[in-house]
């Protein structure tokens, strides 16, 4: 335990779930980027396996203010108990694989962030981590519909709707307004949900140059991801896609999302899967399902953490 958390104005608080090989490094990072002593740093591991909650901890101890063993809450949820069990006013939430290079001033001197949710920079390759479009009917539709060729979530650097949770910094009193991130998204799309809700409460959304990080490119787990686990975690992304939509848009645009991947997403990718990854027929019935039932898919996440 660090013995000087009451100067500290920065809480960052990072997700792990079987992360023992990311966390050094996201540690050595802060130590490096500014005094120590200026931070509150929480781990919030999310049902990590035993042998790797034990390498974190030792990886850790003496080094960070808390550690959090957790549930497979999921991002947003494990994010909400860092936020609870940390004291600073403002919270930057990280994931494992994220190495800050440099913070603002006012996140370290108590000037505070203005009633923003404030994003960052990748340094490599040097580029925003914010997002020019929200998630919603029209974003969604051309995701299930074109994948890859889609315009959807394109970079801003100007006027960005909200802001990756890889690296995502809000006041204390903002968050608390607001409840945090919502329960009704295990993973993905959270953090657009938290910036739309911040914004509809009076705030705003912004980027912030001297935030830095170099992130991992989604490096968060070294546990071996099966084909079955990755099938599963599509289908709660686009449920949770619905989610926003009817969260930000009409309560039909959920169903409408949901008739157009069964139209067209589903069976886009059973046939590449078919023909251009060879993969057997069980396996592409498996994904149809996990799609069509998110919530075996979740089932299927949450059963494979300890």
């Amino acid at each position: 335990m660090i013995e000087s958390l009451e100067i500290a104005h920065l809480a960052v608080i990072v997700i792990t779930h079987n992360s023992a090989h990311a966390l050094p490094r996201w540690l050595a990072a802060l130590e490096a980027v500014c005094d120590r002593r200026l931070l509150e740093l929480c781990v919030a591991d999310s049902g990590s396996s035993p042998e790797q909650v034990a390498e974190m901890e030792a990886a850790t101890r003496g080094r960070v203010d808390h550690f959090l063993r957790l549930p497979n809450y999921g991002f947003g949820g494990a994010c909400n108990a860092g936020a609870e069990a940390t004291s600073a006013p403002i919270l930057l939430f990280t994931n494992p694989d994220v190495e800050v290079r440099s913070l603002p001033a006012r996140m370290l001197d108590g000037s505070g962030l203005g009633g923003a949710v404030v994003g960052g920079y990748g340094t490599d390759p040097y580029r925003p981590l914010g997002f020019a479009e929200a998630p919603g009917l029209r974003s969604e539709a051309r995701e299930l519909a074109l994948g890859r060729w889609s315009s959807s979530y394109g970079r801003s650097e100007t006027a960005p709707s909200w802001v990756s949770g890889a690296s995502l910094a809000i006041e204390r009193s903002s968050f608390d307004r607001i409840g945090g991130f919502s329960p009704d998204y295990f993973m993905y799309f959270e953090d657009a949900d938290l910036c739309g809700r911040h914004c509809l409460a009076g705030g705003t959304v912004e980027l912030d140059e001297e935030l830095l990080v170099e992130h991992g490119g989604g490096q968060s787990s070294d546990a071996e991801t099966s084909s079955m686990l990755v099938d599963a975690l599509d289908g709660v992304q686009r449920a949770s896609g619905r989610v926003y939509a009817r969260r930000f848009g009409r309560p039909i645009d959920g169903l409408l999302l949901y008739l157009l991947m069964v139209l067209t997403y589903i069976p886009r990718r059973a046939l590449v899967e078919l023909l251009r990854n060879r993969r057997p027929f069980g396996a592409v019935a498996r994904h149809i399902l996990y799609l069509l039932w998110p919530n075996r898919a979740l089932r299927r996440i949450v059963g494979s953490s300890p």
